[in-house]
């Protein structure tokens, strides 16, 4: 794969200083990097400039900068979540061309975070940033159902039941002819991350179908699990 010569270097640069944490000089960088001085610092120059990486005065050792602790502030839990989850349901939303959905707890309801349109898309409230409640949805009945325990009335109880199996959960909306179909992920220590789900109008969703589609996110949901898995602190 082609790279850009200037970004590999800077990269090499910042992953050398978070390495030494605050130890190396400029004379360091260039004989450890093997960089001639003149290069590496134009290279220094750029990236002090953007605050990537920050000279400590009267030692001259280089060390990490403010920037990059703003950069990672962006990239919080819910985006690892998404960025993790979104090659598996562009393809789940390719082979199938149905609407599908990642959502996540919030609070007291849970948070749509992504959502893969089909190209022939049916009426539906749910867009990305929307919360609605656990009982609106296959997906949310799914989620709440591994939650700790809490109070429920008989209808969130009911609901439960007869929607969610295990890892999976299946609803049939009556009043938009929609099934809503979802399959859970977890951490390590088996607490609910978040579910994805398909969301298929009843002319397009035959049994066979929706047991395919069952399955299928299920696997995905295990092998989103698999990479999640590895994020320190979930």
């Amino acid at each position: 794969m082609k790279t850009i010569q200037s970004i590999d270097r800077a990269m090499m640069i910042l992953d050398e200083i978070a390495k030494a944490n605050g130890e190396k000089t400029l004379s360091d960088l260039s004989r450890d990097l093997g960089m001639v001085i003149t290069t590496l610092h134009g290279f220094i120059t750029s990236l002090e400039k953007w605050d990537l990486i920050r000279k400590e005065s009267g030692t001259n050792r280089y060390y990490l900068g403010g920037k990059l602790i703003q950069l990672a502030s962006c990239c919080n839990w819910e985006q690892q979540i998404k960025s993790a989850a979104r090659p598996y349901l562009e393809e789940l939303s390719k082979k199938y061309d149905e609407t599908i959905h990642l959502a996540i707890p919030y609070k007291d309801q849970i948070l749509y975070i992504d959502k893969v349109e089909s190209s022939h898309p049916y009426r539906m409230t749910s867009m990305v940033g929307h919360k609605e409640n656990y009982q609106e949805s296959a997906i949310g009945l799914l989620i709440e159902s591994h939650l700790p325990e809490k109070p429920r009335d008989e209808k969130e109880k009911r609901l439960i039941t007869e929607c969610c199996r295990g890892r999976k959960a299946l609803r049939f909306h009556e009043d938009l002819q929609i099934y809503c179909i979802a399959a859970a992920f977890f951490n390590p220590r088996q607490e609910i991350i978040g579910a994805i789900s398909f969301a298929v109008p009843s002319h397009r969703a035959p049994l066979q179908r929706r047991n395919e589609m069952i399955s299928d996110l299920n696997k995905t949901a295990k092998k989103l699990e698999a990479d999640l898995a590895g994020i320190s602190g979930h």
